[in-house]
This record gives C-alpha cells, sequence and structure tokens, in this order.
C-alpha cells in the first residue's frame, strides 16, 4: 500500500510540474505557490510530498533549489 502511495504522490508531482513547466524540460521555472499551498492542492501531505521531491532530485528526475524547479528527464 505504501508504494502505491509513493507512486500516487509522484505521479501527482510530475502532472503539476510538467502543466506549470509547460510541459518543456530542462528549463528552469518557479513556483507559483508556497511548498504548503503545493501539498493542500495535491491533496498530500507536505513531508511526504517534500520527500518525494528529494527522492525526485536524487534520482536525476528534477534539479530543485527553494521555489526554482528545472525538470531534468
Amino acid at each position: 500500500v505504501l508504494t502505491m502511495n509513493i507512486l500516487y504522490w509522484r505521479k501527482k508531482i510530475m502532472a503539476y510540474l510538467n502543466e506549470v513547466g509547460g510541459g518543456k524540460k530542462k528549463q528552469v521555472f518557479t513556483l507559483p505557490v508556497s511548498y504548503t499551498t503545493l501539498a493542500e492542492y495535491l491533496c498530500v501531505d507536505r513531508s511526504a510530498m517534500m520527500r518525494e521531491f528529494k527522492n525526485l532530485s536524487e534520482e536525476g528526475v528534477l534539479f530543485r533549489e527553494g521555489k526554482n524547479i528545472r525538470i531534468l528527464l
């Protein structure tokens, strides 16, 4: 069940980031909302969301510095 939740959160996060980033890869964009607001919008726990951001970063899917995001894959 835990793995399914992680995949669900990952899909929600990536769908949002692709929408905000205009679907363009290797382009830096700034999140238009706080991480707290984003977690509320996505209906996910903020700490779980941040952990998934960290995992995505470690896996080389994205680069994150504050609210600046670059999708790498």
